[in-house]
């Protein structure tokens, strides 16, 4: 092409020839200058015939080839006949009209052309650009520009059609515009945006995806059958989140939901199959499409997009909304089941703080993942998630186990007794435990065990009570008899052996007396008088009469409390009762140790409004087994010697005690000690 303009030139340097060799009369130059006129016609032929041969190639180039001058009013000096099936327009057209070019720039595309054509006139050498253009018949056409100055201002051109090149590449950024849209959207949903914002988001990247004025999300109203306008862009002002449509065949959205899939319009001015609703008339749509926002069986709404333009929409962009209509199905289908989630956890932590028990969760790593309040306050400890179950106790059974009862461990290190009930649950992946503290219980239970223990030994005593009361005094007649008689035949008989005989029989009888006498103390059979007691005197009274007389091996101490009030009992007994206590604590001394005697006023479980005044008598000895312990206010039960006891001290205790409203309460361990408090209950003073 550089050599048809460079020829061109040439041609028009030879049709001035001529005339500037005119008027020579230099004969000897004329046979020359003929010669030479000659050879320039010979090389204008061969000019004319390479310029024929290049324009026929320039006029088969794909291309439409131009020379003009820079500027919107600069000449067209040559534009190729391609221009006319390319804009309709003939090259006689831009010959003659130096400003059609310019015209036939797309109005928003002009400036960039000015300023590339100004930086080409200033500094440039080539122009590269690329605008549109609008043909005769109205088509809007994608051209390449491509061209290089030949002079000042002159340039030579070529412009390129590239308009399926560029619609493809369009189509090719809308697909990936769409499909971004789409993928956003479910990583959206996965990172835990809500559902409003998720339909503000699909519907601004709807109508920047499809190059549309308006989009909605309508949702489907259970309560009447309405289309809410959820979200929505292109609307007039406070319409979305009030405006409602009809769901009925006769509104475009309507009739998608009938028809359960997609519906595109191409002109809704003339639409057939519906006429609404009147949103859509009042914002002048003409063109648009719907599709149902549904996840199986369920519906959720419509979405849809539309353009007050005449709009041509392609299979791809209905797959498009179909894949962002399906994009917030499964958003609304995951935030349901979200709250659905949300709502049973909350149900179930309800009924987990709820519980009595406590509630610990154990994951397969033995590690804690939940627990609720009581669970915290029985271990005392807020911190409980995160830290193994091994921390608190028995290794957890990991079968469902019902009622297992395990040694817990608290915070502070102290343990309590617990029954714990494990359910497997997730197959295993969580043991659930249900943890009750039943020391309570287990008190009761100690309690109830040591009341019946106490209703029967009362009841044997009773029996046996019975039982020597009944004896007792015909026996106590019959030694007397003995006695009587013993005695005087003592008297008849001469000193020897048969008055010692008789002397021994009367001291049996004697012995025998006085056991019948303790059998029917042992019975309360005999008179008793209650009286207010003071139990600090009837200690001291005890105290002094025993500190000497228990033995210098044994060191007698008294504890007295101050201010104590009275209890109801007979003097006498409360004495016996001191003494036998503090006479068996020395013999549960063989080799001396300490027996203490003290008084207080407390307050017991079953205790009155004034509470009950305790009397401990106290010993270092030898101490004693359970066995023994349980048996020793049985009558007539004794671990001492033959000789030197009877098993009725301390059935006498006994007796004594609860005939005046009290109890007694034994602790004792081998090697240990005994200690033995006496409860009763204790008087207003007059």
């Amino acid at each position: 092409l550089a050599l048809v303009v460079l020829h061109a030139d040439t041609i028009a340097e030879v049709g001035r020839a001529p005339h500037a060799l005119a008027g020579r009369a230099i004969v000897g130059e004329t046979a020359r200058t003929d010669l030479t006129l000659r050879r320039q016609s010979s090389d204008a032929e061969r000019l004319r015939h390479a310029e024929e041969r290049y324009r026929t190639l320039v006029e088969q180039m794909p291309a439409v080839t131009y020379i003009a001058d820079l500027g919107e009013r600069g000449d067209w000096h040559y534009v190729s006949p391609q221009v006319e099936e390319l804009l309709g327009y003939a090259p006689a057209d831009f010959e003659n009209r130096s400003s059609l070019w310019t015209e036939l720039v797309h109005p928003d595309d002009r400036p960039g052309l000015r300023d590339a054509e100004e930086a080409l006139r200033r500094e440039g050498t080539t122009l590269d650009a690329e605008y549109r253009m609008v043909a005769r018949d109205g088509r809007t056409l994608h051209v390449r520009d491509e061209a290089v100055k030949i002079g000042d201002e002159r340039v030579l051109g070529f412009l390129l059609d590239v308009t399926d090149r560029r619609r493809a590449e369009l189509d090719a950024h809308r697909r990936s515009t769409q499909q971004a849209l789409v993928a956003k959207l479910g990583q959206r949903t996965i990172a835990g945006a809500t559902l409003q914002e998720l339909f503000d988001e699909a519907v601004a990247g709807t109508t920047a995806a499809l190059e549309v004025e308006l989009a909605e999300v309508l949702e489907l109203q259970p309560e009447d059958g309405s289309l809410l306008l959820r979200a929505g862009v292109g609307w007039q002002s406070g319409l979305v989140g009030q405006a409602r449509d009809d769901s009925g065949s006769a509104s475009f959205p309507g009739a998608t939901l009938r028809e359960r899939g997609p519906i595109v319009v191409r002109d809704l001015r003339i639409e057939a199959r519906f006429s609404g609703p009147a949103k859509l008339h009042r914002h002048g749509v003409v063109s648009g499409m719907c599709t149902v926002i549904r996840n199986g069986s369920e519906t959720f709404g419509v979405l849809g997009a539309y353009s007050p333009r005449s709009r041509t929409f392609s299979p791809a962009d209905v797959d498009f909304l179909e894949g962002v209509a399906h994009a917030l199905a499964a958003a609304v289908q995951s935030r349901q089941a979200e709250e659905a989630i949300r709502r049973a956890e909350g149900r179930f932590r309800r009924a987990l703080e709820g519980a009595p028990d406590g509630i610990v969760g154990v994951g397969p790593d033995g590690r804690i993942v939940l627990v609720n309040a009581r669970a915290a306050e029985l271990f005392g400890d807020d911190a409980l998630v995160g830290r193994g179950w091994s921390e608190l106790g028995a290794e957890l059974p990991a079968l469902p186990t019902d009622g297992a009862q395990l040694a817990a461990r608290r915070a502070d290190g102290s343990e309590f007794p617990a029954d714990v009930s494990v359910s497997v649950l997730e197959n295993g992946a969580l043991r659930l435990a249900s943890v009750r503290d039943v020391s309570e219980r287990l008190r009761e239970q100690d309690e109830r065990e040591r009341l019946r223990a106490q209703l029967e030994q009362s009841q044997r005593l009773e029996t046996i009570g019975q039982l020597a009361g009944g004896i007792a005094p015909d026996f106590n007649n019959l030694l007397l008899v003995i006695q009587g008689h013993a005695s005087l035949l003592a008297d008849a008989v001469p000193e020897g052996t048969a008055r010692d005989d008789l002397e021994k029989i009367a001291d049996a009888a004697e012995s025998g007396t006085a056991l019948t006498r303790q059998l029917l103390q042992f019975s309360s059979r005999r008179h008793v008088e209650p009286v207010p007691v003071d139990v600090n005197q009837v200690a001291e009274r005890v105290y002094r009469l025993l500190d000497r007389s228990l033995g210098s091996h044994v060191r007698l101490a008294l504890g007295l409390g101050a201010g104590l009030p009275p209890v109801q009992a007979d003097p006498s007994q409360l004495e016996q009762v001191l003494l036998n206590l503090a006479l068996n604590a020395r013999d549960a001394m063989p080799d001396g140790g300490d027996v203490r005697i003290e008084t207080e006023l407390v307050q017991i479980a079953s205790t009155t409004a004034l509470g009950h005044v305790r009397i401990r008598v106290s010993d270092t000895g030898v101490g004693m087994t359970p066995e023994v312990r349980d048996r020793i206010f049985d009558p007539f039960f004794t671990t001492k010697p033959p000789d030197r006891g009877t098993g009725l001290g301390l059935a006498t205790v006994h007796g004594i005690v609860t005939g005046a409203g009290g109890s007694l309460v034994v602790r004792s361990e081998p090697g240990a000690g005994t200690e033995i408090d006496v409860y009763l209950p204790a008087r207003r003073v007059p």
